[in-house]
């Protein structure tokens, strides 16, 4: 990094956030003419593959906590745009699925969402592109709990560390 140069300017977590926050930020103006907040268009995005979810995964899959989910879910199943399936014995393996309304509801934005996608990419070469989706694959597995290569959190003391 040259002299004077702000850390941040090449710190990858705000790298990320920042390319995030202005990628998504223009397709999220979108979602507002679908009726469709940013949480629950990656619900249903999720859903339309036509399988069933479990809630732990689409709180996963949508950057959720499980309380915030819930809440969402039932919101979704009020509009009868979704559908949960309880399971008796554990609720925590209840299914979700999408219904014929979420589906006809969804689709229109995923069609945007992929014309936005194809524009926003369209002046980038296409093989660094692919690199670049493999990078970021590769760091959302390899930073993953439990994985054996997490980034040092804890703060440096300047010591060595006690076993």
């Amino acid at each position: 990094m040259p002299p004077g140069s702000a850390f941040y300017l090449d710190y990858l977590p705000y790298l990320l956030a920042r390319a995030a926050h202005q990628v998504a930020g223009q397709f999220h103006e979108t979602l507002k003419h679908h009726q469709l907040t940013v949480l629950s268009w990656r619900v249903l995005a999720a859903l339309a593959d036509g399988r069933d979810w479990t809630v732990n995964e689409l709180c996963e899959v949508s950057l959720a906590k499980q309380p915030t989910m819930s809440k969402l879910l039932e919101r979704l199943q009020a509009r009868r745009w979704i559908k949960r399936e309880i399971n008796e014995r554990d609720a925590r393996k209840a299914k979700v699925r999408i219904t014929a309304l979420g589906r006809q509801q969804v689709e229109p934005a995923i069609a945007q969402a992929q014309k936005f996608n194809t524009g926003l990419l369209a002046d980038h070469d296409q093989q660094e592109l692919k690199q670049l989706k493999a990078l970021l694959r590769e760091l959302i597995r390899s930073t993953e709990p439990g994985q054996a290569r997490q980034a040092e959190l804890k703060p440096s003391t300047g010591r060595p560390r006690r076993k």
